[in-house]
């Protein structure tokens, strides 16, 4: 009989737990939309400050401009960052300190603390959104487009105006064999 009452009791809790759930408003974002496309910095408005040369490393922060050339992503951007070049070589570091950059030897590079801040439109929609990116490659960035290769990654953090519920992640490359711009891959999608 114990046994029976329990059973009943099990059942209703189980039944009442599944009226009260199917009941509920669901939280969902639209369906991830894979994207793809290029963008490029602006060179001439690249700004170099806080020259560090640290051991074996030459460090410098960033700040540029740029716009997407292609894919569902249309618009500028502003962008600061800060670049390790990583010699591993304290006395060749001494001695590129007295040399432009363009004439430094090829080495392994990374770009971190990179927060692009864009203004545009995605897939038609209206808005701002910021983009942090990560990324290393390897050659001299100072001698433009033929002299590296990167890959890194990418997430959408914050949107405003229609771009609010925007959010996304993916991929970045460069080679110097490819196009003269950044390509890019990855997913998207609006929050309700």
């Amino acid at each position: 009989m114990k046994k029976d009452l329990t059973f009943k009791i099990a059942a209703i809790a189980t039944s009442l737990v599944f009226v009260i759930a199917t009941s509920l408003p669901l939280a969902s974002a639209t369906p991830s939309i894979i994207v793809s496309g290029t963008w490029t910095f602006d060179p001439p408005s690249v700004v170099i400050s806080n020259w560090k040369f640290v051991g074996g490393n030459i460090q410098c922060d960033a700040y540029t401009t740029g716009l997407f050339l292609s894919g569902p992503i249309e618009g500028k951007f502003s962008q600061t960052l800060h670049v390790c070049y990583h010699y591993s070589d304290p006395k060749l570091v001494e001695q590129l300190k007295s040399q432009p950059p363009p004439a430094w030897p090829e080495a392994p590079f990374s770009y971190t603390r990179f927060v692009r801040h864009v203004t545009g439109t995605v897939l038609g929609r209206s808005g701002t959104f910021d983009m942090l990116l990560e990324w290393h490659g390897y050659g001299n960035t100072f001698k433009g487009f033929p002299g590296y290769d990167i890959e890194g990654k990418w997430v959408i953090v914050h949107g405003t105006g229609d771009l609010a519920g925007l959010h996304g992640q993916g991929t970045v490359w460069h080679t110097r064999t490819g196009p003269a711009c950044f390509e890019y891959e990855g997913q998207i999608h609006f929050d309700p």
